[in-house]
């Protein structure tokens, strides 16, 4: 039974590859992680099959087996989400090859040589490889949450709708991974072998793939990337001076008076205006300026839907938001929306 399943699963996740290589999301590139993550899992799913129908030991060492390189296929998606560079990539492709040549090798070698086949299991090589190649997995998950906590963290400042933005997805799976790895290595270590308890793991195995193939296809368009390099978290202190500068904005609509400064804020929130063009700049990585002229022209954009400024014209909206400088309004808007405010209003009302 569990057979046919495994047929399932593989087709599923060669599937999911095939969408991550070619869907056509700004995610294209980070994306190809999970696509080869997939193709991975897809290509050990043969190996898989193949001993599975043919009852043959000998397959179990055909190089198609990926422990040492499935998962940095997963820390390399979670690394670039969360915006953390990672030098000198190739040498995480170390341990994988290895483990491809290695097996070409045995493969090879117990072709030729089928008496090879018992020593390899007397000597505890199968053992040792399931054993650190856990141990490898394990390694990498926790260095995939430990990821995907800073990528909550800079989620939860850089983007105004957080909804579906973090990797809690992949800390689940993560969390998953390592409870499958432990079930695998109590049962060698315990020469479990009742089938109830194969059955069990096989079973958990395929529902944890079922899962990520899932909630990766999910989130493919999903635009939580933070960029490389550009950002780093900033201190706690300075995200609750600009948590509670943001509140203000939005509960008391600060940005509509044309007379908005610093100072001003500084006064209304109780903070050094020092401290609040720290914390505006930490977090988002522009200056005081900059940062009203977004809830500004957000709040345009809002009034040309509103029927009831049908009539307004473009340079009453541009008043009505807090601007009393056509020429600083039209400026501003080309620059963060990145059409003129006519063209986008005809777009608009044209749809």
């Amino acid at each position: 039974m569990l057979q046919s399943y495994y047929l399932l699963s593989g087709i599923q996740t060669f599937l999911i590859s095939l969408i991550c290589f070619l869907y056509r999301s700004k995610k294209i590139k980070i994306n190809q992680y999970l696509g080869c993550f997939f193709l991975t899992l897809f290509v050990e799913m043969i190996k898989i099959i193949l001993f599975k129908t043919y009852r043959n030991t000998h397959f179990l060492f055909l190089p198609l087996s990926f422990n040492f390189l499935t998962i940095v296929f997963l820390f390399f998606y979670a690394s670039e989400t969360a915006g953390v560079i990672i030098k000198n990539k190739l040498r995480y492709y170390i341990f994988g090859s290895i483990e491809f040549f290695l097996f070409s090798i045995l493969y090879t070698a117990i072709w030729f040589n089928p008496e090879l086949l018992e020593k390899l299991f007397m000597w505890g090589f199968m053992d040792f490889y399931m054993f650190s190649s856990s141990m490898f997995i394990a390694f990498f998950c926790i260095k995939i949450i430990i990821t995907n906590f800073k990528h909550e963290q800079k989620v939860r400042v850089y983007f105004k709708n957080k909804n579906y933005k973090t990797l809690h997805w992949l800390t689940a799976f993560c969390v998953l991974c390592l409870l499958l790895n432990l079930c695998g290595v109590v049962g060698r270590v315990f020469l479990i072998k009742s089938e109830s308890y194969v059955f069990f793991n096989e079973g958990f195995y395929l529902l944890t793939l079922y899962y990520i193939t899932i909630t990766s296809l999910l989130q493919i368009n999903i635009d939580n990337v933070i960029e490389s390099g550009k950002w780093n978290v900033p201190n706690q202190e300075l995200i609750e001076v600009y948590e509670k500068v943001e509140k203000l904005m939005v509960e008391e609509r600060l940005y509509l008076d044309p007379n908005l400064n610093l100072k001003l804020v500084s006064n209304r929130a109780k903070i050094s205006d020092r401290h609040i063009s720290k914390s505006i700049n930490a977090v988002k990585n522009k200056n005081f300026n900059a940062f009203v002229h977004e809830y500004r022209i957000e709040e345009f954009k809002k009034l040309v839907l509103n029927k009831r400024y049908l009539k307004y014209s473009i340079e009453a909206l541009a008043n009505e938001v807090g601007y009393n400088s056509r020429a600083s309004f039209y400026k501003n808007f080309k620059k963060i929306v990145g059409v003129s405010p006519l063209d986008f209003i005809n777009e608009i009302r044209n749809k």
